[in-house]
């Protein structure tokens, strides 16, 4: 019996990025749900299981609540791993218990590869 794919849900407001990130890990054997808007992405989950979530955030990280747009998302970090993939230069800086870690962009292939690949091996898929 094989093993079923990680689920990933991929976060993100460019098209070309949603579609690229969604294609590189499809190709890796992963089952992608790619959202353009957090609160769609939200709708999903609240539904559907999944292994770790990816997302973007275009919310300046300068400001006293950068993470205020991924609210909603955030609140649902006991469903999945939260992972914040974003090209923001302070991105690293954002800190959130809620957030499993921060891949900063652009990134290496091989090195966004293996901390997905690692980040699944760690942690448990929390299942409704």
């Amino acid at each position: 019996m094989s093993q079923a794919r990680k689920r990933i849900v991929v976060v993100d407001p460019v098209p070309t990025t949603l579609e690229l990130i969604s294609y590189l890990l499809e190709r890796e054997g992963y089952e992608t749900f790619p959202f353009a808007r957090v609160e769609d992405a939200v709708d999903f989950l609240e539904s559907h299981a999944v292994d770790l979530v990816l997302t973007e955030t275009i919310v300046p990280v300068d400001r006293p609540r950068p993470l205020d747009g991924l609210g909603p998302l955030l609140g649902l970090a006991d469903r999945a791993q939260i992972v914040l993939c974003s090209s923001h230069p302070r991105a690293s800086a954002v800190a959130d218990a809620r957030i499993r870690e921060v891949i900063p962009r652009p990134f290496d292939l091989n090195d966004f590869l293996a901390r997905i690949a690692r980040l699944l091996a760690a942690g448990a898929s929390v299942r409704k």
